[in-house]
Order: structure tokens, then sequence, then C-alpha cells
């Protein structure tokens, strides 16, 4: 399926893939550690790719592109509902 797209478009899958990632891991890790900073940067940071990735999917359509931001809206709504939680002094809910 790869070989339909140019390099320059290979690259800038990989490396928008690779900032995405590498962005969440550092918010998700901050948020585990209950950083009450991490929850409203997650929230905007997320937001915001969201609306990068509805840009994306308006100028060329993609399952990818929608499958991406659903589960970006996802966290949002966790995220928020957390970071409520954690204000109103309520403990987090993380069982092991």
């Amino acid at each position: 399926m790869s070989e339909r797209f140019s390099a320059d478009t290979q690259f800038f899958a990989a490396m928008y893939l690779l900032v995405h990632g590498v962005v969440k891991v550092l918010l998700v890790r901050a948020l585990f550690r209950a950083k009450l900073w991490a929850y409203p940067a997650a929230i905007v940071v997320f937001a915001a790719f969201g609306v990068y990735q509805m840009y994306r999917y308006f100028l060329a359509p993609s399952f990818a592109m929608i499958a991406l931001t659903v589960l970006d809206i996802i966290v949002i709504v966790l995220t928020w509902v957390e970071y409520g939680r954690l204000k109103r002094g309520a403990p987090l809910s993380i069982s092991t």
C-alpha cells in the first residue's frame, strides 16, 4: 500500500506518527504521575492534534485520520473527567 505514496508523503506520515507518539507518551507519563499541569496541557495538545488531523482529512480523506481523531476525543474526555476528579480532591482510580 505504501508504494502508492510518494517518498515525501511517506516521510511526513512517519514523522507525524513519531512526533504524535512521543508527545503522547511524555504527556501520559506526566498524567500517570498525577502532575496537575499535565491535564490541561494534554487536553490542549490532543485537541490540537485532532484539529490538524481533521484538516488533513479534508485534504485527503482517510479512515486512519478519522480513527486517530476519535481516539484523541476519547482520551480528551477521559483526561477531562480525571482532571475534574483530581481538582475535587478525589483519589486516583488506578487499580493494580
